[in-house]
């Protein structure tokens, strides 16, 4: 799959020692990107903003290899109870970073979210299985980050044609709409256009865009209701050959092919 971010792994601990600490200059890989999400309790953080509490319902997002550090608060007896996934690859390490750079490394988060139910998706699929499809755990990664983004960047789209060109890929994907027609409409060049969107949300518009319409069309490959050309036109395309042919790009595999090694592979 293009622009497939890898998950190394994912887990869900609860800890009461109190010499529970990681100096995360001392660990892994320097491409190891991790989220933490706090379901009870807390932990101290350390960067080079300082020392901070990460709360329940606060993620709290770091690298190995780093100078930053995190460990159980001295004197507290309660404990506390996180879920945490390690990655690395394109396009989420990207959209992690630019959430960093922007926002910090702590999140306040909905336990309603869906970032915080796919982590957990992530988490409790790893504690039981000790492993996870690797598409799966890939989309699942990536609806994580695009949900924190989206959350992040909640302004009025209507004043903001950057916003709205994220809203548009997102809600419209199905429709026929391309990176170059929606510059036109901006009154920017594509080029520049790309780039702003990047800055912003880590992510190019032709990728989002690409994601959206490959995340639809494996689960109507799924469904077994379609055929090539109907959901060549579900997804946005104006003909099944430009469809397959950004299918087989994306996956690998031209698209009956990849419906067929779908089909046998849950009927395993």
């Amino acid at each position: 799959m293009a622009f497939q971010s890898k998950v190394l792994w994912a887990f869900e601990q609860q800890i009461k020692s109190q010499y529970y600490r990681y100096d995360n200059v001392k660990r892994g890989r320097n491409r190891t990107h991790v989220i933490q999400l706090v379901l009870d309790g807390q932990i101290l953080f350390q960067d080079k903003k300082g020392t901070r509490a990460v709360h329940k319902n606060q993620m709290v997002l770091f690298k190995h290899q780093e100078p930053t550090k995190y460990w159980h608060p001295e004197g507290d007896d309660e404990g506390f109870h996180t879920q945490f996934v390690e990655f690395e690859d394109a396009p989420c390490t990207e959209i992690f970073n630019s959430i960093r750079n922007n926002h910090g490394s702590i999140i306040d988060v909905s336990p309603e979210s869906n970032a915080a139910k796919l982590l957990t998706l992530l988490a409790r699929s790893y504690v039981a299985e000790g492993t996870m499809d690797p598409y799966e755990s890939s989309t699942a990664l990536y609806g994580i980050m695009m949900d924190l983004h989206r959350q992040l960047h909640q302004v009025d789209p209507f004043k903001d044609p950057i916003a709205l060109l994220y809203k548009r890929i997102n809600d419209y994907y199905s429709e026929k709409i391309s990176v170059s027609s929606c510059a036109q409409e901006l009154n920017l060049s594509r080029e520049h256009l790309s780039r702003i969107f990047s800055s912003r949300y880590g992510v190019s518009p032709k990728k989002l865009l690409q994601e959206n319409r490959m995340n639809a069309a494996r689960k109507l490959m799924l469904l077994r209701k379609h055929n090539i050309s109907e959901i060549a036109e579900k997804c946005g395309y104006n003909d099944s050959n430009a469809f397959s042919r950004a299918y087989k790009n994306h996956f690998k595999e031209a698209p009956l092919i990849h419906r067929q090694s779908m089909y046998e592979a849950q009927e395993i």
